[in-house]
């Protein structure tokens, strides 16, 4: 699957249309769950969402909403990634989920310094909770809407965009047109 070096090395030769880079069109970036998959640590993982996440913003024209990542509960690529990422007993971490976590919140972190740096034009989107059953401790993927715990299905898309991700553009929209005509109007642009 596309890992986020994949994503930036096509940004980086030119694989973005003129609709984001000049006109401005929203872009809802969803990467880096392929990274962890891979073996990949949070803490690159996270700084990779957000190199990802700068380039867009200092490369186009475009409100960037940056999906914090789903979760998953696929678990056969964990022992294949054992070792060297191994539970301190030895054995293959159980879930993928504590490293979604981090990944998130470094991911937050990082969204709320960039808006600072890019007010109206970057916000985050954390959706994961659509796709979880049950409570504390024992919550899980929900399979009616990831069969294979990792993608949704058409339901799970649907819900996806239209409880969580279409809100959030229209907000993200609004705001970057607002700054826009700010910036314009106070004569100077970033």
């Amino acid at each position: 699957g596309d890992q986020i070096q994949h994503l930036l090395w096509r940004m980086d030769h030119g694989e973005l249309t003129d609709a984001h880079r000049v006109h401005g069109a929203a872009i809802n970036l969803n990467i880096g769950t392929n990274n962890l998959g891979a073996g990949h640590l949070p803490g690159e993982t996270a700084r990779g969402i957000l190199h990802a996440t700068r380039w867009l913003l200092v490369n186009t024209k475009s409100p960037v909403l940056v999906n914090a990542l789903l979760p998953r509960g696929d678990t056969k690529p964990l022992a294949r990634l054992c070792p060297p990422r191994c539970a301190a007993e030895g054995r293959p971490f159980k879930s993928f989920l504590p490293a979604i976590h981090k990944v998130n919140q470094q991911v937050v972190a990082g969204v709320e310094q960039l808006k600072r740096n890019f007010p109206g034009r970057v916000d985050i989107a954390d959706c994961g909770s659509l796709f979880m059953t049950g409570e504390g401790d024992s919550q899980t993927v929900d399979k009616e809407l990831m069969p294979d715990l990792l993608h949704p299905n058409a339901e799970g898309h649907r819900r996806l965009l239209r409880k969580c991700l279409v809100p959030k553009l229209q907000v993200l929209a609004r705001a970057s047109r607002e700054a826009s005509s700010r910036v314009r109007s106070s004569g100077r642009e970033h």
